[in-house]
C-alpha cells in the first residue's frame, strides 16, 4: 500500500469514528434526558451470604424505608433476588418508577419487610458538564487538526480529543440494551486509553532523539498496562477463566483503573515539566509551559476525585470531588494553545464570532417575544402555537439573525480590534491604489513596509517569477541577510499547495524536502508562509512571510487579508509588465 493511500484510507477511517461517536453521543444524551430508571438508594454487592446493602445514600427512598448498610436482600415483591444485577434489572422495569416495591431483608438473623418507594434516579448535572467539556475537546480537536494537520504531533493530539470526547460524553443509562452496552464498554474503553495517549504524548513531545527500538519499548510499556487492565474487566464481566462477575469486582476493576489514570497524569506531568526545565531555547520553553499547565489542571481532579474515590470512600466521590471536574476544561485549551505554538491561532477569532453570533442571537430572542408581546397588545389574540408558531419563529429568525451577526460583529471589531481593524482596512485601500505604480522596485518596497507594519512580521521577501527562463528570482527582502545562491525551486507553481491556497512550512529549518541545496535554501530564508499572487491562474510573484515578532502564527484572518494583497500585487506587476512589453 502506497503512502498516499494509507494517508487517505487512514483519513477516512478516522471521519467515519468521528462521524459515529458525535452519532452516538447525541443519541445517547437523547436517552438518558428521556429515560427514567427508578432507584432505591443502595449499593448492593453480591457476597457469599447473599445480596448485601453495600453503602445506603442519605435521605434515599432505602433509606426512609430503614434499610442501612450490611442488610441482606432476600426477594423483592416475593420474587427471590439471586444476584445484585437483578436489583438493576426489578428497577430498570417500565412503570416502576414512584410504585412501592416490598423488601425483604435480613439484619443481625431477623427477617423484617421495608416498603421501598422506588423514585426517579436524579439527573446528573456532573454528567452533562462532563458533555460539555467533551464537546470543547473535540471542537479544538478538529479545528487544531483541520488549520494545522501538518504540525508535528497534530493527528496525535486529535485522537487524543477524540478518545476524551468519547470518555467524557458516553454516560451508562441503565435501559441493558445493546446500545448502552456499546456506550458502556466505549466510555470504560476510552477512558484507558486517555491516559496512556497523554503519556505517549509526553514521551515524545517536542520530538526526541533516542534509538526507535527504545522509543517503542516504552510504548509497549505505556498501553500493555491499560490493555491488561481492559482484558481483566472484559473477562470478569463475562465470567470467564474462572472470574466471577459480581458488583465488588467491578467497584475494584473501577478504582484500579481510576488509579490508574491518576498515575499515567501524574508521570505525563513529571516527564513535562523535566522537558520545560531541560528545554534549550525561550521558544521552546514557553511551548512546554503550556503543555505542562494543562497536565497541572488535571491535578485538581486528581487529588479530589480520584484520591478519594481509591482510598478513602469505598468507590464514592463526595461532593467537593466532583466540582474538581471543573478544571478539566482547561485541559483542551493549554494543550491546544501548545500544538500551534504559543497561542491558539484562531482564539481571538472564535471569541469574537461566538461571542457576536450569541449576541444575534439574543437579539433575535428579544424581538421574538417582544412581537409575541406586541400581537398580544395590539390584535388582542395570542402568538400562534404548534408547528405554524414554531414555524413563524424559524421565518423570524432566518431573516433577523445575519443582519444582527453582522451588526454585531462591526460593533466588535471596533471596540476590541480597533487600531488593527483601522490598520488592515489602510492596507486594502492602499492595495487598491497599487495599480497606478508604474516602477516595480518602489512598489514592492511599499508593500513590504506595510504588511510589516500591519501584521508585525519582521521577515518578508517578495520573489518575482521569471517566465522566460523559468525560474524564481528574489526581489525584495526583509529582516533576510544571507540571500546569495538560492535554490528556489520549491516555489514551482505547479505544485498543489500552491493550487490549494498557499505553501507552509511549519519548521523551515526541518524541512521535509528531500534536495539538501532546496533545505539550506529554506533554513536561510526561514518563512513560513509562501503565497502566491496570481492573475487569471497565471503566478506571477510569490509573497513569503515569516511569523509575528512575538513568534506566532498567523491567524486565518492574517492569511485572507494576504490573499487580498497578493491579488493586488499580481494585477499591478502585470501592469507593470504589460507597460513594458508595449515600449
Amino acid at each position: 500500500m502506497t503512502e498516499s493511500l494509507r494517508v487517505r484510507v487512514g483519513a477516512v477511517a478516522l471521519v467515519l469514528v468521528t462521524f459515529a461517536a458525535i452519532v452516538f453521543a447525541t443519541i445517547n444524551f437523547r436517552q438518558s434526558m428521556k429515560f427514567e430508571i427508578a432507584e432505591d438508594g443502595v449499593t448492593w454487592l453480591d457476597t457469599d451470604a447473599g445480596v448485601r446493602a453495600r453503602h445506603v445514600e442519605p435521605n434515599s427512598p432505602a433509606d426512609k424505608a430503614g434499610v442501612k448498610q450490611g442488610d441482606l436482600l432476600l426477594t423483592i415483591n416475593d420474587a427471590k433476588i439471586e444476584n445484585a444485577l437483578e436489583v438493576t434489572q426489578r428497577l430498570g422495569r417500565p412503570g416502576v418508577v414512584w410504585t412501592e416495591l416490598r423488601y425483604e431483608l435480613v439484619r443481625n438473623g431477623a427477617d423484617f419487610i421495608a416498603q421501598v418507594v422506588a423514585a426517579p434516579a436524579e439527573k446528573s448535572s456532573l454528567q452533562n458538564y462532563l458533555r460539555f467539556i467533551g464537546v470543547v475537546y473535540l471542537f479544538i480537536g478538529v479545528f487544531i487538526f483541520l488549520r494545522r494537520w501538518s504540525a508535528a504531533r497534530a493527528l496525535h493530539f486529535y485522537i487524543f480529543c477524540l478518545v476524551s470526547f468519547i470518555f467524557y460524553t458516553f454516560h451508562f443509562t441503565g435501559k441493558l440494551n445493546s446500545f448502552d452496552q456499546i456506550v458502556y464498554w466505549a466510555n470504560i474503553g476510552a477512558c484507558l486509553l486517555q491516559a496512556a495517549l497523554l503519556l505517549h504524548f509526553a514521551l515524545v513531545f517536542p520530538e526526541r532523539s533516542g534509538s526507535r527500538r527504545g522509543r517503542w519499548a516504552q510504548l509497549v510499556v505505556v498501553y500493555s498496562v491499560p490493555a491488561i487492565i481492559g482484558a481483566v474487566q472484559v473477562l470478569v464481566a463475562g465470567g470467564w477463566l474462572g472470574f466471577v462477575p459480581w458488583l465488588g469486582a467491578r467497584i475494584e476493576l473501577d478504582q484500579i483503573r481510576m488509579a490508574y489514570t491518576g498515575i499515567y497524569f501524574l508521570l505525563a506531568a513529571a516527564i513535562f515539566l523535566r522537558s520545560y526545565r531541560n528545554a534549550p531555547s525561550g521558544i521552546l520553553k514557553q511551548q512546554l509551559k503550556w503543555v505542562f499547565g494543562g497536565t497541572v489542571a488535571v491535578m485538581p481532579f486528581v487529588l479530589m476525585y480520584i484520591v478519594p474515590y481509591v482510598f478513602f470512600t469505598g468507590g464514592f466521590v463526595p461532593y467537593w470531588g466532583k466540582l474538581s471536574t471543573l478544571s478539566l476544561a482547561l485541559v483542551p485549551l493549554c494543550f491546544a494553545y501548545a500544538i500551534i505554538r504559543y497561542r491558539l491561532m484562531d482564539v481571538d477569532i472564535i471569541f469574537k464570532r461566538g461571542l457576536a453570533y450569541t449576541a444575534a442571537t439574543a437579539g433575535v430572542v428579544a424581538v421574538y417575544f417582544l412581537v409575541v408581546a406586541s400581537v398580544g397588545e395590539l390584535f388582542h389574540s395570542t402568538w400562534p402555537q404548534g408547528p405554524t408558531g414554531g414555524t413563524l419563529a424559524i421565518v423570524l429568525a432566518a431573516f433577523l439573525l445575519q443582519p444582527f451577526r453582522d451588526w454585531t460583529q462591526r460593533r466588535l471589531d471596533r471596540f476590541f480590534y480597533r487600531d488593527r481593524l483601522d490598520y488592515r482596512r489602510t492596507l486594502i485601500e492602499f492595495g487598491r491604489t497599487l495599480t497606478n505604480e508604474v516602477h516595480i522596485e518602489p512598489m514592492l518596497g511599499s508593500v513590504m513596509d506595510r504588511i510589516s507594519q500591519t501584521l508585525l512580521v519582521d521577515r518578508l521577501a517578495i520573489f518575482v517569477m521569471d517566465e522566460a527562463a523559468g525560474t524564481v528570482r528574489l526581489s525584495r527582502s526583509l529582516g533576510i541577510t544571507n540571500t546569495e545562491a538560492l535554490d528556489l525551486r520549491f516555489m514551482d507553481p505547479a505544485r498543489p499547495e500552491f493550487s490549494r491556497g498557499y505553501l507552509f512550512y511549519e519548521s523551515p529549518r526541518n524541512a521535509a524536502e528531500t534536495d539538501p541545496s532546496i533545505r539550506r535554501s529554506l533554513e536561510r530564508l526561514d518563512l513560513n508562509y509562501y503565497i502566491p499572487c496570481r492573475i487569471r491562474e497565471r503566478t506571477i510573484a510569490v509573497l513569503g512571510l515569516g511569523k509575528t515578532v512575538d513568534g506566532d502564527f498567523l491567524s486565518s484572518d492574517d492569511v485572507e487579508l494576504l490573499f487580498t494583497i497578493a491579488s493586488y500585487v499580481a494585477i499591478a506587476l502585470g501592469q507593470v509588465e504589460q507597460n513594458h512589453w508595449f515600449r
